[in-house]
């Protein structure tokens, strides 16, 4: 815990240095490439934390090398390009630890340059992205956290030129790390054709709607219909999404419906009233409020929402110093330090599917553990070994 601790209060230390303050620059593009450093080796070294890398690794040891390669079974590996990472990281060293620091360091220098690119309060975004995003995009998303991690930089080159058939065309790699991912691509393609006030009527009316008529047993119905059309491994995941516990259809109470109608959909509402930028990335803000809406049914969705995150980090923060201090911008400030909050206590505290004999703290990340030591724990075992992710 110590490890996460540390980290957590050297970025706030860095953003009162430099964003909160009329510090000179000196040594700030060094401290920021130190962070993307620090957090990469953390994730890349870390030793069987997270379930799903622990899946990860039981699916590389499987996996032959390139001198083998005609007798991969690529019906345990996935998406081609995932798949050639972890053969080709196998047969320089044949341990997932290389998987790891690959990995690690392709999405933290890719979301690090995107915010680079996007700000100029690096660190209070680095910190938001430590509470609310890393974790989970190292330690649990492997393959989906690369995918957005490279949408993101190719929306780079999208706000400058708004280009959507390069955009496109650079996309498509994705599709062979996550396949997930072409909902997103789709989606922003689509956008693209429509203008910003009819995008905000059309989600606002689906959304609505979808609160009042989506039920389980419609939404079996839907999907069902979808699998005619799906290749059968695509068919299969979708059932299985929407069949779990912890990715399918949900309950909620009209008060928890109000309360994230306040804190996660009109908090991005009042980014986009405020039209700090282009109407590209209000568009995708737009998609995203929608997609939190529908999560409110099927909690799959909260996969598209990823892809969106940052961006609303990044708009946030650049709103903190770009507007004086009305109530419109201390409800924007409160949602985002509630966000924060969440992403800690989302972190830390387990669900009753995430523990055993009454343990206070999520042991899929606590306590970290390192390749240098390799000690295992026994909790986190458990949950690997009963298969309840």
């Amino acid at each position: 815990m110590l490890v996460y601790i540390s980290l957590f209060l050297f970025f706030v230390i860095l953003s009162l240095i430099y964003d909160f303050s009329s510090t000179q620059n000196k040594n700030k593009k060094k401290f920021f490439i130190l962070c993307c450093v620090i957090l990469s080796l953390v994730a890349g070294l870390r030793y069987r934390i997270g379930i799903d890398s622990m899946r990860y690794m039981e699916v590389f040891e499987k996996l032959p090398k390139l001198s083998d390669w005609l007798s991969v079974d690529f019906s345990i590996a996935n998406q081609p390009l995932w798949l050639l990472i972890n053969v080709v990281c196998k047969s320089i060293y044949d341990d997932f630890v290389l998987v790891q620091l690959v990995q690690a360091f392709a999405v933290n220098i890719l979301v690090f340059r995107f915010i680079y690119k996007t700000t100029t309060k690096y660190f209070l975004v680095i910190l938001a992205y430590y509470c609310i995003m890393w974790w989970n995009f190292n330690f649990e998303i492997m393959r989906e956290s690369l995918c957005v991690a490279i949408y993101l930089n190719i929306l780079l080159a999208y706000f400058t030129h708004k280009n959507i058939y390069k955009f496109l065309l650079f996309s498509i790699p994705i599709l062979f790390i996550h396949w997930f991912s072409f909902i997103v691509i789709i989606l922003t393609v689509v956008v693209h054709f429509i203008s910003l006030k009819r995008l905000i009527v059309f989600c606002t009316v689906v959304a609505l709607l979808s609160l009042f008529l989506f039920d389980a047993n419609g939404l079996f119905e839907y999907f069902l219909f979808l699998d005619l059309f799906l290749p059968d491994n695509m068919a299969e995941r979708s059932v299985f999404y929407l069949a779990s516990d912890d990715y399918g259809f949900i309950n909620i109470t009209v008060i928890g419906v109000i309360f994230i109608l306040l804190t996660q959909v009109l908090y991005p509402y009042l980014i986009v009233s405020l039209k700090e930028t282009n109407d590209e990335k209000c568009k995708l803000l737009v998609l995203y409020m929608f997609f939190i809406v529908l999560r409110l049914k099927l909690l799959i969705l909260s996969r598209i929402v990823n892809y969106w995150d940052l961006l609303l980090i990044v708009m946030v923060v650049n709103s903190f110093f770009m507007y004086k201090n009305t109530y419109k911008m201390l409800y924007i400030r409160c949602c985002f330090i509630y966000s924060l909050y969440v992403g800690v206590r989302t972190f830390y505290l387990p669900s009753p599917l995430e523990t055993r004999d009454n343990i206070g703290y999520d042991c899929r990340y606590i306590p970290y553990s390192s390749y240098l030591t390799k000690q295992r724990n026994s909790d986190r075992e458990y949950l690997y070994n009963v298969n309840l992710y």
